[in-house]
């Protein structure tokens, strides 16, 4: 029976793949169009994702107008994407984190990271749909992500070398991002893709063709050696373990000792001279600048830096610990999906400076269950499951043995993406989400084909009627999905002039900035309040009617940031509103301490009232975070100018700020000031 069945499929696979077949297909085609995502420039975004994800979803729309154009055709995949468990699973998961918009603390965030995992599952249903019918069209896709690994490679050691000299170590390294938001990102898209490079190199016959998957490796080794990012490290380190047990076991199995060592070296060499170019270009790097104390170096010195402790690892110890304290507190809903870049300020509070934040956990699995709690982490982390399983079953059938071996160099870079979903935030950015949608599209391909008899039993309940209705409503949701991204890319577009200007006075004309921003997103790509973005315009025009209109609307986008209050204490404080302003000085300084426009507003109102109890309960909250001489200073010469003359008091806390800050500027006039010298 089992003969059988495996004969079926077989002859399922090769009857599918002797059909009539263009030598472009639609297949072909789409594939293109998705791997094109790799050269969508920022387009005077603030983040390349804003035009990138919009990209993809005119893709999308695209891919499903054309299936429900020819529905026929594509009739007897559709009944079997219905059907699988992993798109069931799948469909459940968007279900309930779309559930979040009710209670997230910002929904129209939430809306905004929807938008972005509904366009990731329908390029899976579109890719997945396509593969059926031109199953030749797995090998050329497969090719084209390792011409998109070479494009990558070359471009950071082409800009790495044209760069150098003109910045320190440090700076060229993190200038290395191309079109990926940054070098981390063009990092884990590289690692990612290095199983498909390792696959060619495995599976091709021609040794000339080897030769030339190896110069590719060689070049993306390269080019992660010299970037610098530890995650990726680690992909690369299991990967490479990995493809060396395979052909270990080959070896063992055949006792083919050439086959063996020829494998053995195209994987070995390259490796060496990977680390020998990297090491050459911070050489050379350090040849032309003096790199002295710079974060970044060679592999080996970076490499050494991995550990478990919170500093080794970016912040990131303490990140997860918050997280995860969250999550105990929110067990079954979280803060709403795409929300916890607000539901982590409260733990920073007294941690980072001015408006920064922790916009991720920097592991996509906690993240989530801080957004949906335990059953959306859980249907989460069981796509996963579901497609590991999918591979073993794969591998254990009765495919042929090209198949099984696509199948495993694809589980490879699904595992270097789950290393990298264990320490970075892949699941926002668009390249590397692209290239998850070809691994999961190549998985079910192949779990479809092993799978053909089980799945007929079930193909007659779902029929034409249903299929045009299915595929009807998810034009829809698709195009609800593309309007946001659509509106996204445009918000990024305006936040890249207004935040152009956000660290000093405005000066673009309002007329050129009020109607920069959509009303989808209302924050910030920093999960800054747009609003109150723009309020700062209307604070410039005195126009203050419509800048408190506009921070009032968006006091609950960021409950926690509190620069609405910082905006209205300056607002009341010149309308001569001195209690009001006084009371928003005091709120927005104790929610956060550390922020020094925060506390110097709170000195300005409280010298006005003249509560010098006040001043210094501000002053010694402050410095407990941050001891600096800027706030030494103004606390010391508001005194000075509430009296009108010097006392014992600002002469000896002169006296304190002198011996932490002699030689500072501001200190040293505050000296002359307090002890009257000329």
């Amino acid at each position: 029976m089992k003969a059988k069945v495996g004969s079926k499929i077989q002859n399922n696979f090769k009857e599918a793949s002797s059909k009539k077949e263009s030598s472009f297909s639609v297949a072909h085609f789409f594939s293109i169009l998705f791997l094109l995502v790799h050269f969508v420039p920022e387009m005077e975004s603030k983040d390349p994702m804003g035009p990138q994800w919009f990209y993809v979803s005119i893709i999308d729309f695209t891919c499903l107008a054309y299936i429900f154009l020819n529905l026929k055709s594509y009739l007897k995949t559709l009944q079997q994407i219905f059907y699988n468990s992993y798109f069931i699973l799948f469909v459940v998961f968007l279900g309930w984190i779309s559930l979040s918009y009710i209670y997230a603390i910002n929904a129209t965030e939430t809306l905004v990271c929807l938008a972005r995992i509904f366009v990731s599952f329908f390029a899976i249903v579109g890719l997945t749909t396509f593969f059926q019918q031109t199953p030749k069209v797995i090998q050329f896709i497969i090719g084209c992500i390792v011409v998109a690994l070479l494009y990558e490679a070359v471009w950071v050691l082409a800009n790495f070398y044209q760069r150098a000299g003109s910045f320190k170590l440090d700076e060229l390294i993190l200038s290395l991002y191309g079109h990926h938001g940054n070098k981390n990102i063009i990092a884990a898209s590289i690692a990612i893709k290095i199983p498909f490079c390792l696959y060619f190199i495995y599976h091709q016959r021609n040794l000339l063709l080897r030769l030339l998957f190896s110069i590719i490796l060689t070049l993306s080794l390269a080019a992660i050696f010299i970037l610098n990012t530890r995650s990726t490290y680690i992909s690369i380190i299991l990967v490479s373990l990995l493809f060396l047990v395979l052909i270990t076991y080959d070896f063992i199995k055949t006792k083919k000792f050439q086959t063996f060592f020829i494998s053995l070296l195209l994987f070995v060499i390259p490796a060496i001279l990977g680390l020998y170019l990297s090491n050459s270009a911070v050489n050379f790097s350090n040849s032309l600048v003096d790199n002295n104390g710079q974060g970044y170096g060679k592999f080996a010195d970076r490499v050494a830096t991995i550990q478990l402790s919170n500093d080794a690892s970016s912040g990131r110890i303490k990140i997860w610990r918050q997280a995860i304290d969250y999550f105990q507190k929110h067990t079954i809903i979280g803060c709403g999906f795409g929300n916890w870049k607000l539901a982590s300020i409260p733990y920073d509070k007294v941690d980072l400076d001015t408006f920064t934040m922790t916009y991720h956990t920097h592991n996509d699995f906690i993240e989530v269950a801080t957004e949906v709690g335990v059953i959306g982490v859980g249907l989460y982390i069981s796509l996963f499951i579901v497609l590991i399983y999918f591979v073993f079953n794969i591998i254990r059938g009765t495919h042929s043995r090209d198949n099984k071996i696509i199948t495993l160099f694809t589980f490879l870079a699904l595992l270097a993406y789950l290393v990298d979903a264990s320490l970075n935030f892949p699941a926002e950015r668009t390249i590397i989400q692209t290239i998850l949608v070809f691994i999961i599209s190549i998985i079910i391909f192949f779990h479809f084909n092993s799978n053909s008899e089980e799945n007929d039993s079930k193909l007659s309940h779902f029929n034409l009627s249903w299929a045009r209705w299915s595929v009807f409503v998810s034009m829809l949701t698709l195009s609800a999905a593309t309007y946001i991204t659509y509106s996204t890319y445009k918000s990024l577009v305006g936040q890249r002039i207004v935040f152009s200007e956000f660290s000093s006075d405005p000066k673009i004309p309002l007329d050129d900035v009020k109607d920069l921003f959509p009303e989808i997103p209302n924050l910030s790509y920093a999960a800054f309040p747009l609003k109150q973005a723009l309020a700062r315009y209307y604070i410039r025009e005195k126009d203050y009617n419509k800048a408190i209109e506009l921070i009032n609307e968006s006091d609950k986008d960021n409950p926690y940031l509190f620069y609405g209050d910082f905006l209205k204490t300056y607002i009341y404080g010149i309308q001569g509103r001195d209690d009001s302003s006084y009371f928003y000085a005091k709120k927005s300084f104790y929610e956060r301490p550390r922020t020094m426009s925060y506390y110097q507003n709170l000195q300005v109102i409280a010298t006005k009232l003249k509560d010098t109890n006040e001043m210094k309960k501000a002053f010694y909250t402050f410095r407990k975070y941050r001891n600096e001489p800027q706030a030494w200073a103004q606390y010391i010469q508001s005194l000075y100018y509430l009296k009108g003359l010097s006392t014992p008091y600002m002469q000896v806390m002169t006296d304190s700020a002198t011996q932490f800050f002699a030689k500072d500027s501001m200190i040293l006039k505050t000296q002359s000031m307090i002890f009257n010298k000329k």
